[in-house]
């Protein structure tokens, strides 16, 4: 379903790497960070990402649980988890809802992380308490490899970190793309009645075969 976008995400990270603009890491390269709901206000804030120009993309494809994270950064965040899912009958509605859910649950010490995947948005504040005990973008990653790899049905997962505007920009119709796939998969299955004829992702579903496989099945229950 997402193998055109995750195909473009795969080549620039690649570019990155040759590059030497995006590094790559393991999980284990980074502490573990202690769980904890917490509210950073503006008199603990050590940083900010991701409030002027922010992305986040939950895709599920091929992954080898690893991280990588740009070298560069101007404010900017967009996170971008691919899973390697086994279906095993797993619906594709059920499977995004389980993915967005534990990132949307994720909760670190010191760490206030407000997320709209339908809106591909991610905000993350941190305190200067967290900064000082040694938070970074990669314990960060290495919560969310985490979180996902702890759903039952997933296997590995891989996690993109990217923090300048430039890189963004590079993958924005890529994200947009993905977009349209999850809006559509989500409509089919929130709205009650499907017109085709008046959706505005038809043409979507009618590129993607996955996706009309999906919409038949509904259209006969």
């Amino acid at each position: 379903m997402f193998e055109e976008v995750i195909e473009k995400i795969r080549e620039q990270v690649l570019n990155g790497l040759r590059s030497g603009a995006i590094r790559e890491y393991s999980p284990q390269s980074f502490k573990s960070w202690a769980r904890g709901r917490d509210v950073v206000t503006k008199g603990d804030l050590a940083y900010e990402l991701g409030k002027q120009n922010s992305a986040l993309l939950i895709l599920w494809g091929s992954a080898e649980n690893r991280i990588y994270l740009s070298k560069e950064s101007d404010g900017s965040l967009a996170v971008i988890v691919i899973c390697d899912v086994v279906w095993d009958g797993l619906e594709k509605y059920e499977c995004f809802r389980a993915l967005r859910d534990a990132f949307y649950n994720l909760s670190l010490y010191g760490v206030t992380i407000r997320s709209l995947p339908s809106q591909l948005k991610v905000w993350l504040r941190v305190a200067r308490r967290a900064s000082e005990e040694g938070f970074s973008l990669g314990v960060l990653a290495r919560a969310v490899n985490e979180a996902m790899n702890s759903l039952e049905f997933v296997r590995a997962t891989d996690v993109i970190i990217l923090t300048s505007r430039n890189e963004m920009d590079a993958l924005k119709d890529a994200f947009l793309r993905a977009k349209r796939i999850l809006d559509a998969l989500i409509k089919m299955h929130e709205e009650k009645l499907l017109n085709c004829e008046e959706c505005d992702y038809r043409d979507v579903c009618s590129e993607i075969p996955e996706l009309k496989m999906i919409r038949d099945r509904i259209k006969k229950q």
